[in-house]
């Protein structure tokens, strides 16, 4: 992830304020933990159908605060 950004941000202008994470199912599972352990980088994320992938860090390592758009259902 620290890679991706740094390679995006060497080759297009973006707003390193804004930088959010969403995904689906497994994808959801990895925008959580990324929320949790780049929380100082990401502004926020966005969680479809997406749980706590083990072994995920426990939330008390997680570092900053991100909003958040969770959504589970049929």
């Amino acid at each position: 992830f620290d890679a991706l950004v740094t390679r995006i941000g060497q080759s297009h202008c973006i707003d390193r304020t804004r930088i959010f994470s969403y995904g689906f199912s497994m994808g959801g599972g990895f925008s959580l933990i990324l929320g949790c352990v780049r929380g100082d980088v990401l502004r926020g994320i966005g969680v479809v159908a997406g749980g706590w992938l083990p072994p995920a860090p426990r939330p008390s390592r997680c570092t900053g605060h991100v909003a958040a758009w969770i959504t589970q259902g049929s």
